[in-house]
């Protein structure tokens, strides 16, 4: 009777242990991708500024739409940069008054 326990005991030691270790490779592979991610996004939201610094110096009117169209989405873009660092890649909470920007 206790062989079996035993037998049983570490089977399922086992298994959790391959578990954690799937668990732990996996987050490291989501860190990996949202470190991309992010990247690819800094790289947007610096383009965007360039674009954006270019247009100004162009006094046509679709310019200027397609500026003031722009703008207003670079903030947002470098909050979700900052709370994805924070959040994934640095382990940290995000305040509640600031988890509306995680739905973009």
């Amino acid at each position: 009777m206790c062989v079996k326990w035993l037998k049983r005991f570490i089977g399922w030691y086992a298994r959790a242990e391959a578990g954690e270790q799937q668990q732990a490779q996996l987050a490291e592979q989501q860190k990996g991708l949202y470190q991309q991610l992010i990247t690819t996004t800094e790289q947007m939201v610096r383009q965007a500024q360039q674009v954006t610094t270019c247009l100004l110096h162009h006094t046509q009117k679709q310019a200027e739409r397609l500026v003031a169209h722009v703008e207003p989405l670079l903030p947002l873009g470098q909050r979700v940069i900052f709370q994805a660092r924070s959040r994934v890649l640095q382990g940290k909470q995000v305040a509640e008054s600031r988890q509306s920007a995680q739905s973009l």
